[in-house]
């Protein structure tokens, strides 16, 4: 708290500093009248003798690591499962972080100048990009018994993604972390951290993305314990009309993964020994007539899941008619339906879900 404290009077008086320079330095404009931009290197001017320059930068990195020791036999550890610490990130972990930085600075005259730099540094998943100042890891202790830890990043990023064209091709590359969605209906979409391809060919365009729901570097473990799953869309413009096909391929081995005791699930935690592999197929329309909008998707989910290990089950006290190790087929289906009609002053709608 002291520290808080202490950031935040250092903050007021910086802002203050930045307030009395700009004050100093108003440029009067009259209204309507065009006032061009002078630059001086790298600085623009801002107002009379007041000059700023904008700071930004991101990297995104995915780092891998592979123990072919004793056939993958030997359970390896990160050193350490806070995911804001950058020594996971050098190497002997799998993670997919980002270090973002945006500032200003600001110049008045020849004798004051400010800086404002601010940076985060995160390993990434569907978790960490949200809002968990009051979290901590998932899983409590870990297998290597170590205590869960705060995910408090102090400095939080509501969005932050690259965006790169490559010239005189139909593909572009996005890197991180936006409000986005996959189907037509929007079921499959989040701000889960991806890297996405997509390709625009005229009136046909695809997609094809990995996306990092659940990091191993969290509850402390490398190699094949994350939660990852693939997106792949293809859709054709008939305009009005869009037809759109979408698969989904997600591959759970964080929810089973080793962790201490006691074990503690949710956050994407099951029972020791759960594996999942299950394929997503959507098919979609969407069209106009008139002042009718509407939309038709179907789904089904095909699959395989392997249920908790013997350890687990013991761990978990299950009792009952319940054997360790057992294989589970997945099969499941829905439609969403939706219509619309724009009357102007009023929209009615209506709605569907089955599943």
């Amino acid at each position: 708290m002291k520290r808080l404290t202490q950031g935040a009077l250092v903050g007021v008086l910086i802002l203050a500093v930045a307030s009395w320079a700009a004050a100093q330095g108003t440029l009067q404009v009259p209204s309507g009248t065009p006032q061009p931009t002078v630059r001086f290197g790298n600085f623009i001017e801002v107002g009379n003798d007041i000059l700023m320059h904008i700071i930004a930068s991101s990297e995104f990195v995915y780092n891998t690591s592979e123990n072919f020791d004793f056939e993958r036999k030997v359970r390896d550890r990160v050193v350490s499962r806070a995911d804001t610490d950058t020594a996971p990130n050098r190497g002997g972990s799998d993670t997919f972080w980002m270090q973002s930085r945006f500032g200003v600075d600001f110049r008045y005259q020849k004798s004051t100048e400010l800086q404002l730099v601010l940076q985060q540094v995160t390993t990434l998943d569907g978790n960490t990009t949200d809002d968990r100042m009051n979290s901590t890891n998932p899983g409590g202790t870990d297998v290597f018994g170590r205590a869960a830890v705060t995910e408090n990043k102090g400095f939080f990023c509501v969005f932050c993604w690259l965006d790169y064209k490559f010239e005189g091709t139909p593909l572009r590359l996005r890197v991180g972390y936006d409000l986005w969605q996959v189907d037509q209906a929007g079921l499959i979409g989040d701000n889960d951290p991806r890297l996405a391809v997509f390709g625009d060919f005229g009136d046909f365009d695809v997609m094809a993305a990995a996306v990092y729901q659940y990091t191993s570097q969290r509850i402390g473990l490398t190699n094949d314990n994350s939660l990852i799953y693939y997106t792949f869309s293809a859709g054709y413009n008939l305009r009005p009309h869009r037809f759109q096909l979408d698969v989904i391929y997600t591959r759970d081995r964080f929810a089973g993964a080793d962790l201490g005791q006691p074990r503690t699930t949710g956050s994407g935690i099951g029972f020791l020994g759960q594996k999942n592999d299950s394929v997503l197929v959507s098919s979609s329309w969407s069209g106009r007539a008139g002042p009718v909008r509407a939309l038709v998707q179907g789904m089904v989910v095909l699959g395989h899941a392997k249920g908790a290990n013997a350890a687990g089950i013991a761990q978990a006290g299950l009792t009952g008619v319940r054997g360790p190790d057992r294989d589970y087929d997945i099969f499941a289906g829905g439609v969403v339906a939706y219509g619309e009609a724009d009357l102007g002053f009023v929209r009615p709608f209506v709605g569907l879900i089955f599943q």
